[in-house]
């Protein structure tokens, strides 16, 4: 198979395809505090991580290209590839009651139309008093063949609703998402 490498990084195959690694690492923070049966969770409540808003300098770089998410909620990747995409969710109860049941979900489309979650764990939070807090994450891997048709948006449920939410700061990362392009698709 025939190569040709580009002053810009780029190698593309005999067949035109670009072979050349494209290592994007992104990690955006939840701003502000999220309550009850909620998807998407709008893009108003995420800011991109980085060094101006996790209290050390240097504690936090992106790689690559950044991800976009609209004002709904709904993100686009930059690339095509293969993504892991991770949701670690800090959940806490406003008034110490006990939650049975706290979910967090990655939904998923590859017509930019019909969403279905793809990832579902759920957890619970003991009572106790004001400011239990519990965390858990989920992970999956996606396949994104077209950027314009293949994207992600992330949702949460709990049984109280509105006395249990996740935790949003600006000033450090509690709730998150992070994107992470393993290889070509």
């Amino acid at each position: 198979m025939a190569i040709t490498l580009f002053a810009d990084g780029r190698i593309i195959d005999s067949t035109g395809r670009d072979i050349a690694y494209k290592p994007v690492y992104d990690v955006w923070q939840l701003i502000n505090n999220v309550t009850g049966d909620t998807a998407p969770i709008a893009g108003s409540n995420w800011a991109r991580a980085s060094t101006t808003n996790t209290n050390k300098s240097g504690a936090h770089t992106n790689v690559g290209a950044a991800m976009s998410v609209d004002s709904s909620g709904y993100w686009t990747f930059p690339s095509t590839g293969k993504w892991e995409v991770c949701f670690s969710c800090y959940w806490q109860s406003s008034t110490g009651s006990a939650s049975r049941y706290a979910e967090s979900f990655i939904y998923f489309t590859q017509n930019n139309s019909d969403y279905g979650y793809i990832s579902r764990p759920a957890g619970s939070v003991h009572g106790a008093s004001y400011g239990v807090y519990d965390t858990f994450q989920n992970t999956v891997v996606l396949d994104v063949v077209n950027t314009s048709t293949h994207k992600c948006y992330f949702g949460i449920d709990s049984d109280l609703n509105s006395n249990f939410y996740l935790k949003g700061y600006t000033t450090f990362m509690a709730t998150y998402v992070s994107f992470k392009r393993i290889t070509d698709t």
